[in-house]
């Protein structure tokens, strides 16, 4: 029997352990300490009756039960080896020390990676309560893990959001997410000099305290300590757009990308062609500026010419000024660096939708759907593009082929038969509507009124009404469409009071 690091161990632990299957008479046990060895082992000499009949319902336990058993028993394994590395170093250094004192305060490191290595056993079984939807539990297991490590940041501001989210009590999630202020303050106490001290308590201050001014100083001391920290300028860059000032926010941006280029982390906020940087920051500039992030994009590229991210974002720039030769060229990068990946071709062919070059976009959707045919995804982009060309026989080739890939699910069939309607194809888009709601099993505001819409589409008043009325109630504001369809289906019915009361309602939303 393992016993995890030094926890102490006694003759009642071990009769506890093995009286499930035996009647125990005696144990002889030794202990091999901690400085000879990876834990504690206990090797015991026990003298016992056996109950076989016990031993044959432990057998008997379900395959699920024992598997969960050895599953939990590998996650512990991995624990001890990973807290083993972490205790190398003090091995080594015990068995170097002279002194008395020397030795007393390394066997309090021990003991502290022991409170840690529980703590961080604690937080992971928060989490799995938390997943669960189990609050107390979760709320429980995180304060059991501050007990253990109460310099521990994080699990402030999880316990915090559990508050938050959860229970929806932001004042008692406050009182976390200062009190993760207040450790954070206590290490800057300790050591001064540190940056990553000033980022914490500055993500701390900008994410769950909203005190941006304060989390701007914090980040500013971080980089008058630490200029080469590429975190730090893209937290201070996010300060900085809230604050509208962009020449900065881009600025700081830029420079996180520059001194962590291979990250995609850093390129993804600032490359993609949706970003709000772009999209809503660099728009905005004359052109000179856009020029200005061309040439910068252009630099980091000669430095590392095979990341995607950066190719991506100068092809966004050049589309800026209409330089389409230039931004499919990038785009065209992208594709010869990684020919295999979907994502490549995305780039290319929501570009080519963007300059109305239909025929490229449509190979490109070919392309894409070689690479992977078994994704929905691209036949749902594809048939956008065929309906908006009018080429509806494909169009309803697609849908057929998302209904192939995904029989169980109601969308493929809801937006055939919606085409089928267009179509005036009114007895094969009834047959795609009742496909519909067979699928359709709700769970949200949305179905309930997608589905009141289908039964509407089949003239089933009264089942249309009670999923329109169902919307209504969940509904955390006031939908004007679902007033209105369900008037019309009470006037279809006869019941033009109702009918007018819901026409008023939709009017006057």
């Amino acid at each position: 029997y393992t016993k995890v690091k030094n926890a102490q161990v006694s003759e009642d632990e071990i009769i506890t352990i093995t009286s499930g299957i035996m009647n125990v008479v005696d144990v002889d046990y030794e202990v091999t300490p901690l400085d000879k060895g990876k834990s504690i082992h206990i090797v015991a000499k026990i003298k016992a009756n056996i109950d076989t009949d016990d031993i044959n319902k432990w057998l008997a336990k379900g395959i699920e039960e024992r598997s969960n058993l050895a599953a939990q028993n590998k996650e512990l394994q991995k624990a001890i080896a990973d807290q083993d590395k972490q205790i190398a170093e003090l091995k080594k250094q015990l068995t170097n020390v002279k002194t008395k004192k020397d030795k007393e305060r390394i066997s309090q490191e021990f003991a502290n990676e022991d409170k840690i290595f529980l703590s961080n056993k604690k937080v992971e079984e928060a989490e799995k309560f938390w997943r669960k939807g189990d609050i107390s539990g979760a709320i429980t297991r995180y304060t059991e893990a501050i007990e253990l490590n109460p310099r521990n940041i994080q699990i402030y501001l999880d316990r915090g959001n559990v508050y938050n989210i959860g229970l929806k009590n932001y004042d008692r999630a406050l009182e976390d997410y200062n009190m993760a202020a207040v450790k954070c303050n206590e290490a800057i106490a300790l050591n001064p000099n540190n940056a990553e001290n000033y980022i914490n308590r500055g993500e701390v201050y900008r994410i769950y305290l909203k005190n941006r001014v304060r989390a701007l100083e914090d980040y500013n001391k971080a980089i008058e300590l630490d200029p080469n920290n590429a975190r730090v300028y893209e937290s201070r860059g996010n300060i900085y757009y809230s604050f509208k000032d962009y020449d900065k926010a881009i600025s700081d941006f830029f420079k996180a990308i520059e001194l962590n280029p291979d990250e995609k982390e850093y390129c993804r906020r600032v490359a993609p062609y949706d970003t709000t940087i772009y999209d809503i920051g660099l728009s905005r500039y004359p052109l000179q500026d856009i020029n200005y992030g061309i040439t910068r994009f252009t630099n980091l590229i000669i430095k590392y010419p095979n990341n995607t991210n950066l190719y991506s974002a100068r092809a966004r720039l050049y589309e800026r000024i209409k330089n389409y030769s230039m931004a499919l060229n990038d785009y065209n990068k992208i594709i010869n660096l990684e020919p295999k990946s979907i994502s490549s071709y995305d780039y290319r062919v929501k570009f080519y939708e963007r300059i109305e070059k239909y025929d490229k976009a449509l190979n490109d959707y070919d392309t894409m759907i070689k690479i992977n045919p078994n994704d929905s995804s691209l036949y749902y982009s594809r048939v956008k593009l065929y309906k908006k060309l009018k080429i509806y026989d494909k169009a309803l080739n697609d849908y057929s082929k998302i209904i192939e890939i995904e029989p169980d699910k109601y969308s493929g069939y809801l937006e055939r038969g919606y085409l089928y309607k267009e179509l005036n194809q009114p007895v094969k888009a009834n047959t795609d509507f009742k496909k519909a709601i067979e699928k359709l099993d709700p769970q949200s505001r949305n179905e309930y009124a997608k589905r009141g819409f289908l039964y509407k589409e089949l003239k089933r008043y009264v089942e249309a009404i009670a999923d329109f009325t169902k919307a209504i109630k969940i509904s955390t504001y006031d939908e004007i469409s679902y007033y209105i369809a369900r008037g019309e289906c009470y006037q279809a019915i006869g019941e033009y009071e109702k009918a007018q009361a819901d026409f008023a309602k939709g009017k006057n939303k």
